[in-house]
Order: C-alpha cells, then sequence, then structure tokens
C-alpha cells in the first residue's frame, strides 16, 4: 500500500487535519484491531479443542504425552492473551 501525501504547506500555518496521515493511521488502527480479534477467537477455539482433547480416555504414556502437550500448548496459547489485549488498548490510545 503505498500513500501519496496532498498535503502541502506549512503544517503550523496549515489545518492538520487536511493531512493524509489521519486517515491513514485511523486505517491502520482498524486493521490492527480486526486482526488481534481475530486472534484471540482463533486462541479460543484453541483453547476449546484442547479443553475437549483433555477429556478424552486415553490411559498409559501415550495418553499421559498426550495431555502433556496439550498442557504445554494451552499455555503458550494463554501467554498471548496479555500481548494481544496489550495491543488492543495501545490503538484504542492512539485515536484521535
Amino acid at each position: 500500500m503505498t500513500f501519496t501525501s496532498t498535503f502541502t504547506g506549512n503544517p503550523l500555518e496549515t489545518d492538520a487535519a487536511a493531512c493524509i496521515c489521519h486517515p491513514a493511521a485511523q486505517d491502520g488502527r482498524d486493521q490492527m484491531v480486526r486482526m488481534v480479534r481475530r486472534s484471540q477467537q482463533a486462541l479460543d477455539q484453541g483453547a476449546r479443542a484442547i479443553t475437549a482433547a483433555a477429556g478424552l480416555d486415553w490411559q498409559g504414556d501415550a495418553g499421559e504425552a498426550f495431555r502433556q502437550s496439550l498442557a504445554r500448548i494451552g499455555r503458550r496459547s494463554a501467554a498471548q492473551d496479555g500481548p494481544l489485549n496489550e495491543t488492543l488498548a495501545a490503538a484504542g490510545r492512539g485515536r484521535p
């Protein structure tokens, strides 16, 4: 995506609201929020799948290894929640 500014003049003497950077920044924030929301939805779906899979009646070493693997994946997925929320908060703070 390429932006070409049509803004001319001294920004101290001209209405800065005409600058192309405002809609471009808003578009970037909107895209970021959509991507974060999709990521959160995917992580939620993954968490539900892990919960369902963990309930399988699978005994022995293979079953235990499977549950440990699920737990490890679940912890890694859950660790993404904080950074995603921080990204949403940052995008909200950036709104004009």
